[in-house]
Order: C-alpha cells, then structure tokens, then sequence
C-alpha cells in the first residue's frame, strides 16, 4: 500500500499537463489581456474570477484539451510566478544582470554560489512577458507596517511636527487622512 505522501505525489503529478507552444503562448496573450483589462490586483494577484474568465477563453480556443482552473490554470501559474519571482529578485541583487538578446541572467563573478552561477545557462524566453503579467511590484513583507505601527510613526510625527488640522482615519488595514476624502454632493 501507498503511503499518504507518495500518493499526494502522484495525484500533483496527474494534474500536471503538458502544454503546446500554442496553448502557452495563447495562456500568456490572455494574461497580459487581463492585465489590460484591469483584471490583476496588487502584487501580481489577479482579481477573482480572472482564472475562471481564462478557463473560458482556453476552453473556446482549444476544445478538445479540457484546461480547467484547478488544477491545470492554477498549477501553472504557481509555477510561472514562482520562477518569475526567483529571477526577479536575483536581478534586484547587486551582481545580476539581464542579457535581453539571449534572455538570460548575467551573473558577475564566478565565485557565486555554484546553484545562482548555473542560472546564466538556462534562458527564460517569456520573462519580459511575465514581467507585465505579474507586475514589478511584488510583495515580500519587507518594510510592512501594522495598522498601529502607523498609527503609533502619525502620533510621533503629530507630536515633533503639528498636523496642520489634518485628521486621520483607520480603516481596516487603511489610513486615510482628510486629504484622501473628497466631498461628494
């Protein structure tokens, strides 16, 4: 008998397709049309309904290959935004480079570590695509702030400097202060 981890494997395994050059191709056109669309949120996120909306377009192009959003849409793009995630920040690390001719990473020294070295080998083709499909902007928890934290740096600041009047709302995760509330009549 198969033990639980082995059988999750194999189940991973069996939802993982193979896809054309074409279906690719046409899954990166219907990404970045969503992006024109409005259809991505912050962070390289995209707004509810958008795999849906791809599975729709996929199925109407490609009939007979049955691409569904779980797991065929969402197994790919965990993987392309991982890999778009992994050369994103290695090229906002001091020492990478981008050869946009050969689409590869350039890697400055040979004394990196042997795994990062070997990335100027492999070429990423679609990584200037996926750059507008997930954005440049990603979320890394770097520099966040909790609600208080901010509320705590506006007090501090109210204090050392005045606030000109200004007033300063919470709401959930957001601060908003008088200059961010428009009067509507």
């Amino acid at each position: 008998m198969a033990s639980e981890s082995t059988q999750q494997a194999n189940k991973v395994k069996a939802e993982r397709r193979a896809w054309s050059d074409e279906e690719f191709s046409t899954l990166l056109d219907l990404l970045e049309e969503a992006v024109a669309l409005n259809k991505r949120a912050d962070a390289g996120q995209f707004k509810s309904g958008t795999f849906k909306w791809l599975e729709q377009k996929l199925e109407a192009k490609f009939p007979e290959a049955g691409i569904k959003v779980k797991p065929h849409i969402e197994s790919i793009m965990r993987r392309l935004k991982m890999k778009y995630g992994n050369i994103y920040d290695m090229l906002n690390t001091s020492g990478f480079g981008w050869d946009d001719v050969n689409k590869k990473i350039l890697v400055d020294s040979d004394d990196r570590d042997a795994t990062l070295k070997n990335y100027r080998t492999k070429v990423f083709p679609h990584f200037n695509r996926l750059m507008i499909i997930f954005g440049k902007d990603r979320a890394t928890g770097k520099n966040v702030e909790a609600p208080t934290d901010v509320l705590e740096d506006l007090d501090e600041e109210e204090q050392n400097h005045g606030n000109n009047g200004t007033t300063i709302f919470l709401e959930g995760a957001n601060v908003f202060s008088d200059d961010d509330i428009q009067d509507v009549t």
